[in-house]
């Protein structure tokens, strides 16, 4: 039997808790909390994915289902709900938005039919809203995949889209804003630092998987490039959230005989690494 658990925190002490047990769901919990007027909309994991605004009293206020749009983030831009992720027919990278009552307003894909990918992350910006994610194109018959920054309007007009990439997998998972600018995350092999799009980044002796870090400014120019990564480790996942003191990103990092181990990095604003420490677990964390 599955249970989505959702709480609500109102600092220092828990306001409440509510668990539901949706008739026939197989919904595996509730996931990005957005703040919505008189409560919070979440997305659902479920066979098809689903939006719902949860009310003060953690009460479901209302439903809506996605239908092609298989959900990996969303975001309030400009009073619309913005989800984004892929289309689960197509493959494409797809974006969706929804009024604060739930209604379908409009859904696009952004790349060409011959190109797949999905969007990971979506952060709301004061033109529209920034997506990150990946995009694979087949060049010379094999598939290339390239981290992908796209920059839209409120109606989901893309004003510009960034591509980065190099031989091998790259891709960005997480956003945010940070400052006068975005700071995307993601990974890459360690091997492509040093070259193509990454050439500006030195290479890190043995690290097989690396966190890659870049600041654009808000017309999607980069400002900067880091990367993150140790010899024998793999890290994966990595996301990013933004403090006063600079911005935080938890990952986590695995070697070929032992587990994952969850990591958090603190970066100043110049994208320097300031302190790190292993963590005992960790899930997501949000702005």
């Amino acid at each position: 039997e599955s249970v989505a658990q959702f709480s609500m925190i109102k600092e220092p002490e828990l306001s409440h808790m509510q668990t539901y047990l949706p008739t026939g769901s197989k919904c595996t919990g509730y996931y990005k909390p957005i703040r919505m007027d008189d409560g919070l909309v979440v997305f659902c994991k479920d066979e098809t994915d689903s939006l719902q605004k949860i009310n003060t009293s953690g009460e479901i206020s209302w439903t809506t289902k996605t239908g092609a749009l298989k959900i990996n983030d969303i975001a309030e831009v400009n009073g619309q709900i913005i989800a984004v992720g892929q289309n689960k027919y197509t493959f494409r990278p797809c974006a969706a938005a929804y009024s604060e009552t739930g209604e379908f307003l409009w859904q696009k894909s952004y790349v060409p039919e011959a190109q797949n990918g999905s969007f990971t992350a979506v952060v709301s910006t004061e033109y529209g809203f920034a997506m990150v994610g990946q995009e694979m194109s087949d060049i010379n018959d094999g598939a290339y995949y390239q981290a992908m920054l796209t920059l839209c309007d409120t109606q989901g007009e893309v004003i510009r889209q960034v591509l980065l990439g190099s031989e091998e997998e790259d891709e960005f998972t997480d956003v945010t804003l940070y400052e006068d600018g975005i700071i995307a995350v993601g990974m890459t092999v360690g091997s492509n630092l040093g070259k193509d799009d990454w050439d500006d980044i030195p290479y890190i002796p043995g690290a097989t998987a690396v966190a890659v870090i870049v600041k654009f400014d808000l017309e999607g120019n980069v400002i900067w490039k880091k990367a993150y990564g140790e010899k024998g480790y793999r890290v994966v996942t990595p996301q990013v959230a933004a403090t006063k003191q600079g911005f935080l990103i938890v990952a986590s990092e695995e070697a070929s005989s032992s587990a994952e181990t969850p990591i958090a990095l603190w970066y100043n604003s110049a994208g320097e690494l300031i302190t790190q420490e292993k963590l005992q677990s960790y899930r997501t964390i949000y702005d």
